[in-house]
């Protein structure tokens, strides 16, 4: 079974899913949706070197909406857009990958995830990029958890201290915006390890949080942001995200246990048990190794790694199954992120179930989950 690949967005993150699409030999990228006819042409020239055929090229998704049915749509444009665009494609008739976040607001997530179910039973699958989910070392500590070999866990913290500078954000406008990213370093950096937390540990039960924005900095949302979570099982979570830890440092997550403790950093993992002993050490290959970039924190992510999730989601395509990343998914690390904003204005630790299911009070009072 091949399937054909629609890609709109051709920015910096596009060349992570060109060279997943080209490398899948159930794939073709057919087509490009792009507002710049330049950086299209030079992803179609690139694809037409190695595949043999080149893709078409469109500014709107709206003018290609023939050609969706039973495609698979790839959402790498701006935040913001997300939901637009991913609710088309889905209405069309398409498979759909969204790049992280699902959509900046929790009330267009559970819409998108409406749309999705209803298309669901004609074999439409429908997905959120949460590549890091697929690395071997996550998958290693999730097998860790899962087996109960860390005893039972008390605390988990995640440390993100990236380094985006001034120009970053005024080359693109949309940058640090509430209408175009949905918020600052916590959604749009810091939601692959929200989402890797819930992946890990399963959602939190509480949330509580705080936000800041560099002095220097003219940007709307916040560059810094820190959050405290209880989970279900007693374990305390903590959470810290910034993009203005010049000149930037490896992100870390850190789940300790009565019987070991494990730490995932860049996604190598060690595993040390009470002994103070390194008992498992998973390290990203070669070929993984190869494909990174030399900055810390930087937009330029291991391609190998959306390699794994194109591999999912074809196989839930042609299986007729589930992807493992879904939008429900999607929403719940998109939750996450929300409930530190809402804590941020109210003062106060929120519920995380509530704030997902968009009941909290003062939901119905402001939406400020989704300002």
């Amino acid at each position: 079974m091949n399937i054909d690949v629609i890609i709109v967005g051709c920015g910096q993150i596009s060349a992570a899913h060109v060279a997943a699409i080209l490398s899948h030999p159930q794939l073709r990228l057919a087509g490009l949706v792009s507002r710049s006819h330049r950086r299209a042409s030079a992803v179609a020239d690139a694809a037409l070197l190695a595949q043999g055929t080149r893709p078409w090229i469109a500014s709107e998704l709206t003018q290609t909406s023939h050609r969706l049915d039973s495609a698979l749509v790839v959402v790498c444009t701006e935040s913001g857009t997300h939901f637009e665009v991913a609710r088309t494609a889905i209405l069309c008739g398409a498979h759909v990958l969204i790049e992280k976040p699902v959509a900046t607001r929790l009330s267009d997530a559970r819409r998108l995830i409406e749309a999705a179910s209803s298309r669901a039973a004609a074999g439409r699958v429908s997905s959120v990029v949460s590549q890091r989910r697929f690395a071997p070392a996550t998958l290693a500590l999730r097998g860790w958890l899962d087996r109960g070999r860390l005893g039972d866990v008390t605390s988990a913290s995640v440390v993100m201290p990236w380094w985006r500078s001034d120009e970053y954000y005024s080359s693109r406008p949309w940058r640090g915006t509430w209408a175009g990213d949905g918020g600052g370093a916590l959604l749009n950096q810091g939601v692959h390890y929200a989402d890797l937390l819930i992946a890990l540990l399963g959602p939190p039960i509480e949330v509580y949080g705080m936000t800041a924005t560099s002095p220097h900095r003219d940007i709307e949302a916040e560059d810094t942001a820190g959050a405290v979570l209880r989970f279900a099982s007693g374990a305390i979570g903590t959470v810290l995200a910034t993009t203005a830890a010049n000149p930037g440092y490896p992100t870390g997550i850190r789940i300790s246990g009565t019987r070991a403790s494990a730490q995932l950093s860049d996604d190598e993992l060690v595993v040390t048990d009470a002994t103070g002993a390194n008992v498992v050490r998973v390290a990203p290959s070669a070929a993984d190794q190869s494909q990174r970039s030399g900055a810390f924190g930087s937009p330029a992510l291991p391609e190998l790694v959306h390699a794994r999730q194109y591999r999912d989601v074809v196989d839930s395509i042609t299986a007729g199954r589930r992807p493992q990343v879904g939008l429900t998914q999607g929403a719940q690390a998109l939750a996450l992120v929300k409930s530190v904003y809402i804590a941020q204005r109210l003062g106060a630790p929120v519920r995380f179930d509530a704030v997902l299911a968009g009941d909290h009070d003062v939901l119905d009072r402001s939406e400020v989950a989704d300002s």
